[in-house]
């Protein structure tokens, strides 16, 4: 059924108002009888009508949630690259276990690199961190160890910075020497050490 533009916009905007005051379709029919529209047309238009309001209703773009969203997508990003940064090192360090040999190598290239010794109960760590740093640590000392030495040494660690291909091997291989290029609690234990050895010497 044909009906004119300006028609159909006059009975949608009649339906309009009709619905939003909660008219029912039989009360609309009266009304729209009584305003003089036959059967047919009303049954036509309001057919119609339902038809247009089942149709999806475009969302309007909503450009505060989009920069919400942005922001929350941004800030994830940023967490997975923090976190991939931070665990990439330790997933690519190498263990080189208690071999001294692999170790001195990859920290002449400063590859991540981890040395664990034991001597006798007496446990030091060795890494290389990113950046070229060389990190030192007496993880624990042996029961045999006397408890002002415990109390001295143990959990205290060192770092020193180096560049590529000069690596000081006197880091490893010496408790003393090198340790004037590093910093960090062990040092200063080792520099007691010393200080204290020179006093018994003098009595």
């Amino acid at each position: 059924m044909d009906l004119s533009d300006s028609l159909k916009k006059k009975l949608y905007n009649y339906l309009d108002k009709a619905k939003e005051r909660g008219y029912s379709n039989t009360k609309i029919k009266t009304s729209l009888k009584k305003g003089g529209y036959d059967k047919k047309t009303i049954n036509f238009i309001l057919n119609d009508y339902k038809n247009k309001s089942k149709k999806p209703v475009k969302q309007p773009w909503n450009h505060k949630r989009m920069i919400v969203t942005s922001i929350g997508i941004a800030i994830l990003i940023i967490c997975f690259v923090i976190l991939i940064s931070y665990l990439l090192p330790s997933l690519s360090q190498i263990d080189c276990g208690n071999d001294v040999d692999c170790f001195v190598e990859n920290a002449n290239k400063c590859q991540t690199s981890l040395l664990e010794i034991n001597e006798d109960g007496t446990i030091s760590t060795y890494k290389i961190e990113e950046g070229c740093v060389f990190h030192r640590e007496y993880t624990q000392l042996s029961d045999n160890e006397p408890e002002i030495m415990k109390d001295l040494f143990e959990g205290k660690s060192l770092t020193c910075n180096y560049v590529e291909k000069n690596f000081n091997e006197e880091w490893v291989d010496s408790i003393t020497q090198g340790i004037e290029e590093c910093d960090g609690e062990l040092v200063d234990a080792i520099y007691a050490l010393i200080a204290a050895q020179i006093e018994l010497a003098e009595v």
